[in-house]
Order: structure tokens, then C-alpha cells, then sequence
């Protein structure tokens, strides 16, 4: 056995959408996916990833600099966590330079930090959905217990927060940061994105008590689609492209007849279902497509036909 098999392979299909989620829309393992005017089955496995998107990039002492003041800014209670990140997004890089700068030469600590740089990122999204494959499970049976239980709510919060950060998407849209001078915005986003989605967690964790879930059923006849950004906020247009936004209602679909609400500003927990017009379906399919960054996802190609019907 090799050294690389031993440790374990080099991920290099990094995927932004999870895919035991997208499986829901499968079809004897197909997925409809439209890309721009072009429709076409493929597996889940071959969809929303692309090659070593996860793969840290070496960050400057300025760019440390710049996300130090950004968390600065950030309320205490978030500090200490968003900080905490700093070390797992610097070490394999201060270890390669010194490696290099002492002229050894050994082909396994290279492999080693390879596979480190390439993989930290992705391995944190797989611990997390893990954890999350029962409370996936969970919210498609129209159970939203998992928020009355501390522990579970809190990989809860982490994963929904997670979800929505990932993307390509989320990362094209964080227009403001890559103005700042002397700042390399695409070097430092994978260490950004995972402050923002921790502190967007620790934010709806802290809100569970005043979360209402709203599980919408679809009428017989039509279904949902879903897409590579899945987690849409319903008032992005009231955030001004804070990132994380601080206005907040987030649409999951979970399956192609159903889907979550999730609002964080009610005077208590709730839960509760509401059946969705046609008319609401397509208003909620034409929100994933106009938020999607280049595919749309869907269990029949009729969905997709009858998205383009309509106007996407």
C-alpha cells in the first residue's frame, strides 16, 4: 500500500452542494440540472462541484491583518470564536515555507501537506453534514424537535449556516471586502467564510427559542426546485449585502414536495405546515433560479420546462 492510500486520497471533486441532500431529486440516481438554456440528467456525484474549490490559498500578513479588523468589529461574545479559525487557515502554509526554505527533500510530509491545504475545508463540511444526515431526516418527516434539543440544535444551526455560506454564489456576492486596499479577497475567503458561517451559526443557535419552522407542502401536480445556492434568504433585498446578512428568512427546499421556512424573529418556537398554492411554487422556484449561480436542480425535466414557461 502506498503512503497516499494509506492516509487517504486527495479530494479533488470538492462539492459546494451536499450530496446526500440533492439525492432527494433523483431519479434512478439522475438529477435534472439546467445550465443556462441547456437541460440534462446527470448523478448527484457529478453535480455542484468543482475541482479543488475548497483548496486553501496562502494568505499575506495583510490579509491577516484585514480579517483581524474585521472581527474586531464583530461583538465580543463572536470574537474569541471567529479567532479561533485563524490557526487552522495559516499552519499548513507557515509549514511549507519553512519545509521548503530548509532544502529537504521528503516526498510523504509533502504529499502530507498537500492533501492538508487541498482538504481542511472540504473534511469540515463533511464532519458537519454527518452529524446533519439525521436531522435532514428529521426535517423531511416534519419534525422540527431538533430545535428543542440543545445538542442537536446546535449542529443544526452550524449546518443550515454552513449550507448558505459555501457557495459560489455567496462568495461571487461579497463585493464590498474585495474594494479593501491591499487585501486579496479570493486568497483569505475560504478562512472568511467559515468565520461568517460560525458566527451566522452561533446567531440562529442563539434565536432557536425564537424560531418558527414552516414546513410547505406542494399540491399534487407540480414540484420544487432546487438549486447550487439551496438556503435562499427571503429578504436579501432588505440586507444590503452584509455578509452574514443581519435580516434574515431563510427557504429550504428538502425535497421536491417539501420544504422548510425558517424564521428567527418570532416571540417563540414554532412549527407548523401550510399547504402551498401552484401559484407559490412557482413564486419560490423562480427565487432558487434567480439566486442560483450558474445550475438548477430538479426530479423531472417537466419542472425545469415549466420554470423556463414561466420566466426564470
Amino acid at each position: 500500500m502506498t503512503y497516499a492510500a494509506a492516509v487517504g486520497a486527495k479530494k479533488r471533486k470538492h462539492h459546494f452542494v451536499w450530496e446526500h441532500y440533492l439525492k432527494a431529486w433523483g431519479v434512478n440516481g439522475k438529477v435534472w440540472c439546467q445550465r443556462g438554456e441547456t437541460r440534462f440528467p446527470a448523478s448527484t456525484e457529478n453535480l455542484a462541484h468543482r475541482r479543488d474549490f475548497y483548496r486553501l490559498k496562502e494568505m499575506s500578513a495583510r490579509d491577516f491583518e484585514v480579517v483581524e479588523l474585521l472581527i474586531s468589529r464583530m461583538g465580543e461574545h463572536l470574537q474569541e470564536l471567529a479567532r479561533g479559525w485563524l490557526p487552522h487557515f495559516r499552519i499548513f502554509h507557515e509549514i511549507k515555507r519553512a519545509y521548503e526554505a530548509s532544502g529537504q527533500s521528503n516526498r510523504e510530509l509533502e504529499d502530507e501537506l498537500d492533501r492538508s491545504i487541498n482538504d481542511l475545508e472540504e473534511d469540515l463540511y463533511a464532519s458537519v453534514e454527518d452529524k446533519a444526515v439525521p436531522l435532514l431526516a428529521a426535517l423531511r418527516e416534519r419534525d422540527g424537535s431538533v430545535l428543542k434539543d440543545d445538542e442537536q440544535s446546535v449542529y443544526f444551526a452550524w449546518f443550515i449556516a454552513m449550507q448558505y455560506m459555501r457557495t459560489p454564489r455567496i462568495m461571487r456576492s461579497a463585493s464590498k471586502i474585495k474594494e479593501i486596499p491591499g487585501f486579496n479577497a479570493e486568497a483569505s475567503w475560504g478562512l472568511l467564510r467559515t468565520i461568517l458561517a460560525t458566527t451566522l451559526g452561533w446567531s440562529l443557535y442563539a434565536q432557536r427559542q425564537a424560531t418558527r419552522l414552516t414546513f410547505l407542502e406542494v399540491p399534487r401536480g407540480v414540484e420544487l426546485l432546487t438549486g447550487d445556492q439551496p438556503i435562499v434568504n427571503t429578504r436579501a433585498g432588505r440586507s444590503h449585502g452584509d455578509m452574514p446578512p443581519e435580516d434574515l428568512e431563510l427557504y429550504y427546499p428538502l425535497t421536491p414536495t417539501l420544504a422548510v421556512l425558517m424564521a428567527f424573529d418570532q416571540g417563540s418556537f414554532a412549527s407548523e405546515r401550510r399547504e402551498m398554492t401552484v401559484e407559490g411554487v412557482g413564486n419560490y422556484n423562480r427565487m432558487i433560479a434567480a439566486m442560483a449561480d450558474e445550475q438548477i436542480y430538479a426530479r423531472s425535466e417537466n419542472a425545469l420546462l415549466a420554470l423556463s414557461f414561466q420566466g426564470s
